[in-house]
């Protein structure tokens, strides 16, 4: 082989290579996961002091007092809205899978949907619409307010699924209820916490 021949043929192997580094590059980048970040979700577990979550026709709102969580004058379970907030900052929107959102219906983001508003001092910082199931531990979910729908990875979506009557504690007794007299921590039916 002429050494013109061996140059042509190392040119040729250079930009296969770079082609398919960049065919690499762009499919990670539909794949990898936290690659798309519409919204920065970080640090809110010490910014909220309200969550409202909307399933349908309920309204729950969950109010921060001091490091206690309550619904009206429910106590939350600690560990649910330690879940509910870990899970918010750990949302990961994958992928997007619609920029225009004019297929809402396609992922279960027309109509009644789920959703999840993070507030502070009254101030809504986020809120995310979540759609149908897209998988174990994915759903479709977009931003309020936004056109794009996204695949996000989380437990987000499962977390809300449980009826409300399970996130506050049972009624103390004895010496510790004295304590805690004027909170009224017995389990409430989903129905009495729809709000007007």
């Amino acid at each position: 082989m002429s050494t013109k021949m061996v140059n042509r043929l190392m040119q040729a192997v250079a930009v296969l290579v770079v082609i398919y580094a960049l065919l690499l590059f762009g499919q990670s980048r539909q794949t990898m996961s936290g690659i798309v970040m519409p919204a920065n979700l970080t640090g809110l577990k010490t910014a909220s002091d309200m969550l409202v979550v909307e399933t349908g026709t309920t309204t729950v709102e969950l109010a921060r007092e001091n490091s206690d969580w309550f619904i009206g004058k429910k106590k939350v379970k600690p560990d649910k809205v330690e879940a509910i907030l870990s899970a918010l900052e750990s949302l990961e929107f994958s992928r997007v899978v619609s920029e225009s959102g004019g297929d809402a219906a396609d992922y279960g983001l027309d109509g009644e949907t789920k959703s999840i508003s993070i507030h502070q001092k009254k101030e809504e910082l986020r809120k995310i619409e979540i759609g149908r199931s897209a998988g174990v531990n994915r759903f479709y979910a977009r931003l309020t307010g936004k056109k794009p729908i996204y695949e996000a990875r989380g437990n987000l979506a499962e977390l809300l699924n449980e009826p409300v009557s399970l996130w506050t504690e049972a009624p103390k007794s004895g010496a510790e209820s004295s304590a805690t007299e004027s909170i009224d921590t017995s389990p409430i039916p989903d129905s009495a916490v729809t709000l007007p």
